[in-house]
């Protein structure tokens, strides 16, 4: 009889005191949850905190026995869990240097306990944990994103966080919660910021502004501009789509690049070396199995009419067939140059309706009325880097 009465006080103080698992209470930012296109790939890295971010922390320690502030004490594998369960990355990777985009975060925890939690922990020890412990923190978190080392953004948060632990708290919870109140906010302004857009690290790197300093014809021919596309590395530039009017399977590409080089005064020379390049492009994209039989006439030499000037333009041109379905496609290229950037442009078509003398003609077109950006900073500070590393060569 007396076992089954202290069974039941300790069910009433579980009831009264412990209920179902203790929450932990924190705050998490609202973002979109889905986006027409992916963020790129993204690798998680913990960095050493510095400057102002730990001189705050280490001020706190200083100054109380009571209040304390730690480094790092958040668990960035989940982190990286919730940033990849997000769905709204490529893919996500945990201290991986090969990837261009890098989020570099340093976080510190600041004790923020009160008198009243410091009681309710007094009451936890006398009920066995029962009664869940609530420890009051601030999270602060400085976080660098980073492409290929150079700095897009930084983002600095401050977050209350309140931990709830009883007996029957599920182990880990607080890691994962603490993380989900980060990243929410990380995603929120990667959203907000375009931050991983191509637009916002041309300009961060003080690459060409394609969108303002390129201009193309709206339309040539029967073919309409779609709106113009920015590659994610500033090497590959930019891509305007024309779409035939009528049919949108039909369409014709312009593409527009730096020149890969220091110099460029033997035009010939450089247009056969791209000419090489994308011939190995289309190579590749045989050897991976979207295409087969694929077959490359020589180069071929032409001068075309810009203003008053004689401008020389390659063209090379081939035949492929489709895995997928089998159809055969004529394919052109004309390749010229234009300040310090290549101008590509290139269709392909089954033959039905449409052919070279299509293809040619778009192209003269657009070559009597692009305009393209001067030589960026960011080019002329790469291809500085790259004559001095020739010229250091013995």
């Amino acid at each position: 009889m007396k076992k089954i009465v202290v069974l039941s006080i300790w069910a009433a103080i579980f009831f009264l005191l412990g209920g179902c698992a203790a929450t932990n209470k924190f705050s998490v930012v609202e973002y979109q949850q889905t986006m027409d296109a992916k963020f790129p790939p993204l690798a998680v890295f913990s960095k050493v905190p510095d400057g102002d971010f730990r001189q705050r922390c280490e001020a706190v320690n200083k100054e109380s026995l009571l209040k304390q502030c730690s480094f790092n004490t958040i668990d960035y594998s989940q982190i990286y869990q919730e940033l990849s369960q997000s769905g709204l990355f490529e893919s996500v990777h945990l201290a991986n240097d090969a990837v261009p985009y890098q989020l570099l975060i340093s976080s510190a925890m600041y004790d923020k306990t009160s008198a009243v939690e410091l009681g309710q922990a007094a009451v936890a020890g006398a009920t066995l944990m029962l009664a869940p412990v609530n420890t009051s923190w601030e999270i602060h978190i400085d976080a660098a994103l980073t492409w290929h080392g150079h700095l897009i953004r930084r983002y600095q948060y401050e977050i209350p966080f309140t931990s709830s632990v009883n007996l029957f708290s599920e182990h880990g919870s607080m890691d994962r919660d603490q993380a989900r109140a980060v990243v929410s906010r990380l995603i929120a302004d990667f959203q907000k910021d375009e931050a991983l857009s191509p637009r916002v690290l041309y300009r961060s790197l003080e690459a060409s502004n394609y969108e303002t300093e390129l201009h193309l014809p709206e339309a040539v021919g029967e073919y309409l501009a779609s709106p113009l596309v920015m590659f994610r590395h500033p090497l590959y530039g930019a891509q305007a789509r024309y779409e035939h009017k009528q049919f949108q399977f039909d369409f014709v590409d312009v593409f527009v690049y730096p020149i890969p080089s220091w110099e460029w005064v033997d035009e010939k020379s450089v247009l056969a070396r791209e000419s090489l390049r994308v011939r190995k492009e289309m190579e590749y994209v045989e050897k991976e199995g979207q295409w087969k039989d694929l077959s490359l006439s020589d180069d071929t030499w032409k001068r075309w009419r810009r203003a008053d000037q004689q401008v020389p333009v390659l063209e090379l041109s081939g035949d492929f067939s489709t895995v997928a379905d089998e159809a055969r496609y004529h394919t052109y290229a004309y390749l010229f140059l234009l300040k310090d950037k290549f101008v590509k442009v290139r269709a392909s078509f089954t033959g039905e309706g449409r052919g070279k003398k299509d293809v040619e003609s778009f192209a003269r077109e657009v070559l009597a009325s692009i305009e393209v950006p001067d030589e960026s900073r960011f080019m002329a500070r790469v291809r500085k880097m790259w004559r001095d590393e020739r010229a250091s060569q013995p």
